[in-house]
């Protein structure tokens, strides 16, 4: 039991322990090898944690259900295109067209994964090849400009050094999602369902209602960054989101201390994993490292990841006496 408990502490920990050396690699490691650190860097660590943060906080919420979503990834440059083609002379009008549709997304998927008992991963798949095939229509397979360029100008202008509008925005999101986890019954009832769903039935949760609303969540999550992106690029491509935006907030997820298993997990863990890859990210930027050393060292902390989350590893690993179990017995003085 004291074991256990110390590997929970330990895993609660991970996420900032690792946030930590990330930031310290970023200090020391370019001065060293001769590279020069500033605040234009520091400005990019805020553009990458605007650009992924909402997607990741949006799967971080499914994963604490024990669900996910494949077609997050595609509804992220869904809302990109939504917003540029209805958005030019409201850009709040064009981020409400890609909530609804988004939202609609969400809640189809969840009465899918509810109601019809199916997998989420086998229905998000589908959804995430329908909203793909949806996004080459709209866009007719092309890049879509956006001419209304003070609206991405005003987003990335930059606020006190290293922040922007849009930044701001995806730190409100995640202060808002962590204060419901945190002090709402919404938040108990998502980790009870995540943790042993049976049981919160039993208990009262109505878990079909939350777990379609936290699709619908998810959802708009990943469609608000989408449209924030294309205003900010001036244009929207079909190319936008995809699996590589999913790779990143998957990675900054699970380092951020969400379990697959669910019920394990905060918004602040979440944060502070996309945190830790945007400082990857752009330490390898400002050293000019290839730029597959990113996948290389991301890759590496998912495998740590998963083997420090299976017990069963440490199990056979004690069965075999690799690991030492239990303290040397004390000595016993032999009576003369």
């Amino acid at each position: 039991m004291i074991n256990r408990l110390r590997a929970v502490q330990l895993g609660a920990a991970f996420p900032y322990v690792l946030l930590v050396v990330f930031t310290l690699c970023f200090t020391v490691i370019p001065p060293v090898m001769g590279y020069e650190v500033s605040s234009i860097n520091l400005f990019n660590i805020g553009q990458s944690f605007a650009t992924y943060a909402p997607l990741a906080l949006g799967l971080a919420l499914l994963m604490l259900a024990g669900e996910f979503d494949l077609s997050l990834a595609a509804l992220y440059g869904l809302g990109a295109m939504l917003a540029v083609k209805t958005g030019a002379d409201s850009p709040l009008t064009g981020v409400l067209v890609a909530v609804a549709v988004a939202a609609t997304v969400g809640l189809v998927n969840g009465l899918l994964v509810t109601i019809g008992g199916l997998n989420s991963v086998s229905v998000t798949l589908g959804s995430y090849i329908a909203v793909s095939g949806l996004l080459l229509v709209i866009s007719d397979n092309a890049s879509v400009p956006y001419l209304n360029y003070e609206v991405g100008l005003n987003l990335d202008a930059v606020i006190l050094t290293v922040l922007s509008r849009r930044s701001l925005i995806a730190i409100a999101l995640f202060v808002l999602v962590g204060v419901v986890l945190r002090f709402t019954r919404w938040g108990r009832d998502l980790r009870a369902i995540g943790g042993d769903r049976r049981a919160s039935r039993v208990a009262g949760v109505r878990v079909r209602r939350m777990l379609i609303a936290t699709f619908m969540v998810a959802a708009v999550l990943a469609a608000v960054p989408g449209a924030l992106l294309g205003y900010s690029l001036s244009s929207a491509s079909p190319a936008y989101g995809g699996f590589p935006s999913l790779v990143f907030a998957i990675t900054a997820v699970l380092i951020g201390g969400v379990a697959l298993s669910g019920g394990q997990g905060t918004a602040l863990g979440a944060a502070a994993g996309v945190l830790s890859l945007a400082l990857l990210k752009e330490t390898l930027a400002v050293v000019a490292a290839p730029s597959y050393a990113s996948d290389l060292i991301s890759g590496a902390l998912l495998a740590a990841i998963a083997i420090l989350a299976a017990p069963h590893l440490l199990r056979g690993a004690r069965a075999r006496r690799w690991v030492n179990t239990r303290p040397p017995a004390p000595e016993v003085p032999i009576a003369a």
